[in-house]
């Protein structure tokens, strides 16, 4: 087995030794392309689901609270159509985040309409390596090629393959695929 040795961006960034790419914080499974909720607490509940199911959160409850409290005090939703939730707790394994993607839009906390939802889950230790996260959906919202394709992706395989695409602060810029 390979050990990765941290590089200088790893370290200026924070992040952990070997993430790139924003799929390094996912994988497929936490990704759905058409969710059950119909509303934004809804979905965030859902999406809460995902991350306990898959471990990376273990109190579910407590998650979703600090979640709708961030949102209440400040909505997270941008253009072009996302909400980018999130709640910074002790206990959370590592940096995560699981992604929804809705049919037609919905009303966000601010009253905003989104199609899509980053849901991070962060460690209370892990700022630096969230924002470098934060970073890489930031060069996704401007990327207009790799958008279409993230927004036509027919399953959740197919938005993951679009996010490894998208590099982390420090990392090289991948070739984009047609």
């Amino acid at each position: 087995m390979l050990k990765h040795i941290a590089t200088h961006e790893d370290r200026v960034w924070n992040r952990a030794p070997g993430m790139s790419a924003v799929a390094d914080y996912t994988a497929p499974s936490p990704m759905v392309s058409l969710p059950r909720g119909r509303d934004a607490a809804a979905l965030v509940a859902e999406l809460c689901s995902m991350l306990h199911s898959q471990g990376l959160i273990s109190d579910q409850e407590s998650f979703y609270h600090a979640v709708l409290a961030h949102e209440k005090l400040s909505s997270t939703a941008m253009p072009p159509g996302w909400a980018l939730p999130h709640a910074r707790l002790a206990g959370i394994p590592r940096l995560s985040f699981v992604l929804g993607r809705t049919r037609e839009p919905i009303a966000w906390f601010g009253g905003e309409r989104v199609t899509t939802v980053f849901l991070c889950a962060v460690p209370e230790a892990e700022a630096g390596a969230y924002l470098g996260l934060i970073s890489g959906l930031a060069r996704l919202s401007q990327d207009t090629a790799r958008l279409r394709r993230l927004e036509d992706a027919p399953d959740s395989q197919a938005m993951f393959d679009v996010l490894q695409e998208i590099p982390l602060p420090g990392s090289p810029a991948p070739a984009l695929n047609s």
